[in-house]
């Protein structure tokens, strides 16, 4: 498989403040036994010098309404990360619920999040757990270290 040129992931736009960098959104697999509905959509941005942190947005399907307060990144190497979320909406979808929310990391946590082999899993609680496929991780992780790159020299 040919992977597509970096330039296909992210936008990037001028602001008052800096450049803002969006990136596309991706999708991350239900973990076995989640009892998530449907696999996660998130987005990631990332304003220059806006103290230095970076913003997931993500929709979590679920059987039910749920309040996501906050999510626990669980990185390969057994250290966990604790962060605020946001609620920004829960609606009806079809049986399920769609719950959209933000949750904000640091620079260097963004970075320590892709530096490794293997993926990290999100965890918003009630059982909904997620993370990527191997063979997803690894053009994962490369894209996003060479957006990094990218975002470095753009300040």
């Amino acid at each position: 498989m040919i992977a597509a040129p970096i330039s296909k992931r992210y936008k990037v736009l001028m602001t008052e403040k800096g450049n803002l960098f969006f990136l596309n959104p991706t999708k991350m697999s239900r973990s076995h036994g989640s009892k998530a509905q449907k696999d996660l959509v998130f987005d990631i941005t990332y304003l220059v010098g806006d103290e230095d942190s970076v913003s997931f947005t993500a929709t979590v399907i679920a059987d039910s309404a749920l309040k996501i307060d906050s999510i626990v990144i669980m990185l390969p190497n057994k250290r966990e990360m604790k962060v605020e979320a946001e609620a920004i909406y829960c609606e009806p979808l079809k049986r399920n619920y769609a719950m959209r929310t933000r949750f904000y990391v640091n620079w260097e946590e963004w970075k320590s999040m892709y530096k490794d082999k293997q993926p990290y899993t999100l965890n918003f609680g009630h059982g909904l757990l997620f993370s990527f496929k191997q063979k997803d991780w690894n053009e994962e992780s490369r894209t996003i270290q060479e957006i990094m790159k990218v975002i470095e020299l753009n300040p």
